[in-house]
Order: C-alpha cells, then structure tokens, then sequence
C-alpha cells in the first residue's frame, strides 16, 4: 500500500488540477444560477460531484505515480493501492481514453500498463 505521504502530496496535487479548479470556481454559479439547462444544482448535489471529481483525480494520479516508471498490470495496481481491480481498470480504461496510460505488453496473461508522459504524447502525435 502507498506509504500516507505519498498519498497526501497526491491529494495535494489534485487540489491543483484544472477539473477541481474549476469546479471550485463554480461553485457560486452552479448553486444560486441556473445553468445550461435551466437547471440550479443543490448545494449538496454540488458538494458530491466536486467529492467524486476530486476523488477520480486522486485515484487516477496514484494509479499514473504507480506505473510512470514500471509497467504494471491492473490487479499489481491494485494491490499497491489497496484498491478493488475493478475500480482500477475503471480508472485506466479512462486514463486510456484520454491518453494518459497505454498498453505496455503481458505478463502472467495480464496487460500491463505505463504513463504516457506528455513529450511522449507530443512526439506521437507529430508523426501521425
């Protein structure tokens, strides 16, 4: 399991994350105006969804920390994290689409898992 210091300087980390950012600049807006829809967000609606967007980030940087410099598989992932395979293939299967992991081969008939690191995403994306 991650030691508790590495889990704080990812939460954090998190706290400086452009989704929580922005949903804590919301916040005002989200609960006393109507939104797109003509729709007023709860304060306690609002207070869950910063809870759970705040949590995914969480979740998603420890899992990107876990495999930035040794390709892992999803139950290895969650082992190391104390976390549910199920969640963390969840989170990956994100983090996939949103390129920031990618496949990185087999092992024991598991995929395993890397970071992409931003350069590696740049140069990728130049030759295509």
């Amino acid at each position: 399991m991650k030691r508790l210091s590495d889990r704080m300087d990812a939460a954090m980390e998190v706290m400086d994350d452009e989704r929580v950012r922005w949903l804590l600049g919301k916040k005002l807006t989200i609960t006393r105006e109507e939104n797109v829809f003509g729709k007023q967000i709860a304060e306690g609606r609002y207070d869950l969804i910063l809870h759970n967007a705040a949590q995914a980030e969480l979740y998603r940087k420890l899992i990107a920390d876990e495999i930035r410099d040794t390709p892992r598989s999803t139950v290895e992932i969650a082992e190391a994290l104390d976390m549910e395979p199920s969640e963390v293939l969840r989170h990956l299967i994100a983090m996939r689409k949103w390129r920031l992991v990618e496949e990185a081969g087999t092992k024991d008939g598991y995929l395993l898992f890397r970071t992409i690191e931003p350069a590696e995403e740049t140069e990728k994306g130049s030759g295509e």
